[in-house]
């Protein structure tokens, strides 16, 4: 019996791409956008897991492309791009009468800050929500999910969970998480219309 359903944030509630950032380093700086890339994800990972601040990750880039990089394009990016879902907010409200509804999310606290002010009352949909800057721990290793288990108190065959990437939905049912990639609102009420959770 399902008990309770887990969103991600970012690619689910909030359409944010982080690739944009790359993309707008790429042509501001005329660098090549895979490079950017490949410096920025490991980095990124590490900024999710808390491990790093943003003052690094920017030092850290800026060091590797030979540019400093403000501060200030960092939230530019996001607030011009980022926009809350609104049809996944009324889907959580309604879900919310019959299910616990948590949120498990990479996020870091810079971006998390932005998303926790874009989402305002909304935040109070959510009876709990695991992020992992604060856990230092990141989808889709195994250790967060069990960690998710373990304070929920809920068995993996309780729970569905939603995520947008396919590693991560991936990683929810390697230990046992009923799980749905995420490829839009018609596309997820169908998909738990058809597991009767709708």
């Amino acid at each position: 019996m399902i008990k309770a359903i887990i969103f991600d944030m970012g690619g689910v509630i909030i359409r944010f791409d982080e690739n944009k950032y790359y993309e707008y380093l790429s042509k501001k700086y005329n660098i090549d956008e895979n490079k950017i890339t490949n410096i920025m994800i490991p980095l990124i990972n590490k900024f999710d897991r808390g491990d790093i601040t943003l003052g690094v990750l920017l030092d850290s880039i800026s060091k590797n492309i030979g540019i400093k990089i403000p501060r200030k394009s960092w939230n530019y990016v996001f607030d011009t791009d980022a926009t809350i879902d609104w049809q996944m907010i009324s889907l959580i409200k309604s879900l919310s009468k019959n299910y616990k509804i948590y949120m498990l999310t990479n996020v870091n606290r810079s971006r998390y800050f932005r998303t926790n002010t874009m989402l305002k009352i909304n935040n109070k949909l959510f009876n709990k929500k695991f992020i992992s800057c604060y856990l230092h721990m990141t989808k889709p290793d195994r250790k967060i999910y069990q960690y998710v288990l373990a304070k929920t108190n809920l068995m993996p065959n309780e729970i569905i969970f939603i995520d947008d990437l396919i590693e991560n939905v991936n990683g929810a049912r390697e230990v046992g998480i009923n799980s749905i990639v995420f490829r839009g609102y018609t596309d997820l009420v169908s998909k738990l219309e058809r597991i009767n959770v709708l």
